[in-house]
Order: C-alpha cells, then sequence, then structure tokens
C-alpha cells in the first residue's frame, strides 16, 4: 500500500517498476512510509510467489510490468479496460499462456490411450507443466479420464450389471486423480 501511495505523492516516482522502487525511495520505517532515497543504492527484492498462489501471484507478475500504479485498479487496467481480476489482466497484457497445448496434448491422449493413461497425463501435466485454468481442463476431459472407471468398478465389486452415476464416476476419477498426484 505504501508503494501506491509513493506513486500518488511523488510524480517522478511514476517512472519505476515495484522492483526498481528500492533504487529511487527508502523505507521509513517509523513513517511507514516511501521517501525519496537522498543516497547510496539500494537494490530490491520480491518474496517468490509460484504459480500456485492464486491471484498473489499474478499481483506480483503485474507490479513487474505496470510503472507507477496508485491503486489496485491501475493493475486490473489495462488499455481503457478493467478486468475482474488480476489473472485476466495478466492474459490482456499478454504475461501468461493460454491452456491451448494442453487441450491439444489432452485431445489426442484420450482418442488414443486407455482412461488410467490419460488421467495419469493429466497429473504429469499439472504438477510439472502449471496449466493455467486446471478445473477447466479437468471438466472438457473427465469423461475421457473416466471411461474405463465403470469397467474397473464391476470388475472390482464382481457385478457386471453395476450401474454407476456420471457425477460417481467423476468423483473416483477426482480421488484417482488424487491419489496419483
Amino acid at each position: 500500500m505504501g508503494f501506491f501511495e509513493a506513486n500518488d505523492q511523488y510524480p517522478h516516482a511514476r517512472n519505476y517498476l515495484y522492483l526498481e522502487f528500492p533504487q529511487h525511495f527508502v523505507w521509513k520505517v517509523d513513517r511507514k512510509a516511501w521517501h525519496p532515497r537522498q543516497r547510496d543504492f539500494s537494490i530490491g527484492q520480491m518474496h517468490f510467489v509460484g504459480p500456485g498462489g492464486g491471484e498473489h501471484f499474478y499481483i506480483q507478475t503485474l507490479l513487474t510490468v505496470v510503472q507507477g500504479p496508485t491503486a489496485f485498479e491501475d493493475l486490473i487496467s489495462f488499455e481503457g479496460h478493467t478486468y475482474p481480476t488480476f489473472k485476466d489482466a495478466c492474459f490482456a497484457r499478454g504475461l501468461l499462456e493460454d491452456d491451448t497445448e494442453w487441450k491439444f496434448c489432452l485431445r489426442d491422449a484420450v482418442t488414443m490411450q486407455s482412461g488410467c493413461a490419460v488421467c495419469r497425463l493429466f497429473a504429469t501435466i499439472l504438477l510439472y507443466c502449471h496449466p493455467t485454468d486446471s478445473a477447466t481442463l479437468w471438466q472438457e476431459f473427465k469423461e475421457g479420464m473416466c471411461e474405463d472407471v465403470q469397467a474397473y468398478l464391476r470388475r472390482v465389486h464382481g457385478n457386471p450389471n453395476l450401474e454407476v452415476s456420471d457425477e460417481e464416476l467423476s468423483d473416483y476419477g477426482l480421488w484417482d486423480l488424487n491419489c496419483i498426484l
């Protein structure tokens, strides 16, 4: 918040990114505010927030490219449009890739692999590739990931006529995915 306030108070502060700020300003603990640096030099750092950090990750990403914001609204605004989330603002600025490559990968896998194999592939994507919208990928490909669940449950329960609802199949698929993860 002090960063926003300094950008509002000192017009020349708007020329700097969040990471550049300590080179030109110093944090005065007793005043709890940033003031123009009079001497010396300092390098700023940000605490790491990974893609799993939700909106905090997207705020941090925006702070690395938006100069002189005076409020969070400045971070979610781009080219005259205000976006509903920081994630959407990152997409609009071209800072994030979408999940198109993972959709192609899963679409191909669904046509050639068993549901169990597709589920393991999805787990690998989740663990190592950091898709931007894993819930949407799950919704789009859960049927393919769960295609062999009904046959497995029939075999395990020894009942060839066992009928399982789509919701139960999905729940079992999520449980299986959780076990893989």
